[in-house]
């Protein structure tokens, strides 16, 4: 009995020797792998990390930036076309809550005007800046909102016949009408005229307007 028990003895004694060096291998094994994994990771995240770095400069330059800028104008512009109203009021001489008549209605003199020079900017190749500084050459002219609403279309298609700058071809409606002793309600014709002559003839339109 006392050889069986220690052969049992001798035989537990390996069997556990070796299962602690099994134990050990793979603690290695499993530290190695850990080390890698780690390694592998780290360079990992760092060349997404640089990657999306990149692109969040790449976004701030070819979005961000571009509509900052964007934004900028948008404020300068809307600046410029409110000075230029404001100097429409100032040439008329009124407030603004100053009245006018517009096709038998009674409108607020200078929304109306703010809102016929926006609809020329949009539908025009003229900008709405533009159209106002075309306004205030007609109301230095003594024209009243109706007399702008039915000239400025017509002193627009000048311009835009003659290669000519809004205000401009303003200047040269109203120099002619005045000095023709015409009315408002002719600026059409007057318009046409001077586009046909000088399509018709060697000559532009400023040189025509001017010599009428």
């Amino acid at each position: 009995m006392a050889i069986d028990v220690g052969t049992a003895t001798g035989y537990l004694d390996l069997d556990i020797s070796g299962f602690i060096r099994g134990l050990q291998s793979a603690n290695t094994e499993a530290a190695k792998q850990s080390q890698t994994l780690e390694s592998t990771l780290g360079s990992g995240l760092q060349t997404i990390g640089g990657k999306l770095e990149g692109a969040g400069k790449a976004l701030t330059v070819g979005v961000t930036t571009p509509v900052i800028a964007m934004g900028t104008a948008a404020v300068k512009t809307s600046a410029t076309f409110e000075a230029g109203m404001s100097q429409i009021q100032a040439t008329m001489g009124i407030t603004k809550d100053s009245m006018s008549t517009l096709d038998g209605q009674s409108v607020n003199t200078m929304d109306a005007l703010s809102s016929l020079a926006q609809e020329m900017g949009a539908s025009t190749k003229f900008s709405a800046t533009e159209a106002a500084d075309a306004i205030n050459i007609l109301a230095m002219a003594g024209y009243d909102t109706e007399k702008i609403y039915g000239s400025l279309p017509n002193i627009l298609n000048l311009a835009a016949a003659g290669g000519l700058e809004i205000a401009d071809a303003a200047d040269i409606a109203t120099g002619v009408m005045a000095g023709f002793n015409m009315k408002a309600e002719d600026s059409s014709m007057v318009a046409d005229k001077i586009a046909t002559m000088a399509s018709s003839a060697k000559g532009s339109v400023g040189e025509f307007g001017q010599a009428m």
